[in-house]
């Protein structure tokens, strides 16, 4: 087994080190050290007599960091006893100062035949090549409410594709994991001078940006068929709740802030979203995201009455399918008797809700005057409560391209209840865009 440098962490390298959530999952670049950077976190964190997962869907995926374990513990004399790496996979047992400790090789494929394990910690090495069934069904292994924890390693090239919406995913705050991206010239030792090396220079110029940024950024590349590719977690997410009161000025006593509904009342998800209003610049401040048997009016309403912003609420927009009297009421009479709330409706073309929102994502307007920060060009900011509209922005999809079909086409009608709900609210607020008050367009949403 050769020798092993010492580990000197980049400044990309540290973030995953001191992040102590129990779900972390890091996509690195060829030759980015993520596999070095997994072998030191499971010995960084091995305790006495606790069970570790070394996890892939094949067990050569988990060699590097099988060789590198034995390193580590082999430079503090800990090593028991260590079999293989054979075609079977390999073990570690280790003595003290981690006596009694086992580190076993998992292999996505045995996942669910594990009933009786819980291990302390889970290492998944190449975490994009398994299913996201086995990802799933490892993350249920971890010892839940006694600091188990799992680290996912992978890169985004050729992975698939449940990994890189769950990086994406995993970039909000709150959202139950965290992600991080190592590129390639995190790896000192092979490229010295870091981003501005010539090899990592020469890389970028030749091959395409979508493949260098998902071979060597570590940054996953949206795909083209995403209807907002203007979302970004990192700029649009963050802690923006509800807020009874503006801030008080010269003296002023505080004026209460009214809050305004958004609502899409659909039969599989009633999703309603609570907007306060600042000059141009909408927040979105909490979401009912209501699915059967909770996705009726009567329980969605008693679910708002229960939220802080609730006693606000001054008024709200709703589908247009909201007026139609399938039974005996209207979802807007249904609000009205219940509330006292009124509730606008209007009718609305698919691709005029897309490009209002889109306008808000990232203004047209501050890119002409030459800003390029997406802080300062998004006039839409979401707390990170609303979780299933964050998870919308990244499933809400145009069908693939195919021979002969035209590439801006309406979208596909799913993951995007939220995203309707707000975009009829910008419209009734703001009207459509004025490129779309010249476009001719039947179609329009439904339910």
């Amino acid at each position: 087994m050769p020798d092993m440098p010492p580990f000197i962490p980049s400044p990309e390298h540290w973030p995953v080190i001191l992040d102590e959530g129990r779900e972390r999952l890091v996509a690195g670049g060829e030759g980015s050290g993520k596999s070095r950077v997994g072998a030191q976190e499971l010995f960084g964190m091995a305790e006495p007599g606790e069970l570790y997962w070394l996890g892939g869907e094949t067990y050569d995926d988990t060699l590097r960091e099988f060789e590198y374990l034995v390193h580590l513990f082999e430079s503090v004399g800990a090593i028991e006893s260590s079999r293989g790496p054979t075609k079977d996979g390999w073990e570690i047992d280790l003595k003290a100062p981690f006596k009694g400790t086992r580190i076993r090789p998992r292999l996505a494929s045995d996942v669910r035949k594990i009933a009786s394990y819980a291990p302390k910690g889970i290492l998944i090495c190449e975490a994009a090549k398994v299913a996201e069934e086995a990802f799933q069904r490892f993350r249920g292994r971890i010892r839940r409410g006694q600091h188990g924890w799992a680290l996912f390693t992978g890169t985004f090239e050729g992975s698939l594709h449940w990994y890189a919406d769950q990086f994406t995913a995993w970039q909000v705050p709150g959202a139950g994991g965290a992600s991080y991206s190592i590129p390639s010239w995190a790896n000192l030792v092979s490229f010295p001078e870091g981003a501005k090396d010539s090899e990592i220079q020469t890389l970028r110029a030749s091959m395409p940006s979508a493949r260098f940024m998902e071979r060597h950024a570590g940054t996953p590349v949206p795909p083209a068929t995403l209807v907002h590719p203007e979302f970004d977690p990192k700029v649009h997410v963050g802690d923006h709740p509800f807020t009874a009161a503006r801030r008080p000025g010269d003296g002023m006593p505080p004026e209460r802030w009214p809050v305004e509904l958004a609502i899409d009342p659909g039969g599989l998800v009633y999703a309603v979203y609570a907007i306060q209003r600042d000059g141009d610049m909408i927040y979105i401040r909490d979401e009912v995201y209501a699915t059967p048997p909770q996705s009726v009016a009567e329980r969605v309403i008693a679910e708002c009455r229960t939220r802080p912003w609730w006693k606000n609420v001054t008024g709200g927009v709703i589908d247009i399918a909201g007026s139609q009297h399938n039974g005996n009421h209207s979802q807007i009479d249904i609000w009205s008797a219940r509330t006292g709330i009124g509730l606008r409706r209007a009718y609305w073309r698919v691709n005029e809700g897309i490009d209002r929102m889109s306008t808000y994502l990232r203004d047209p307007a501050g890119e002409a005057n030459g800003e390029t920060d997406p802080r300062a060009l998004t006039k839409i900011l979401i707390d990170r409560k609303c979780q299933s509209l964050v998870r919308e922005f990244r499933l809400y999809r145009r069908p693939d391209v195919k021979p002969g079909r035209a590439i801006r086409e309406l979208p596909i009608d799913a993951h995007n209840h939220g995203i309707k709900a707000i975009s009829y609210w910008l419209l009734m607020s703001f009207g459509p865009t004025a490129r779309m008050r010249q476009r001719a367009h039947d179609l329009v949403w439904s339910g």
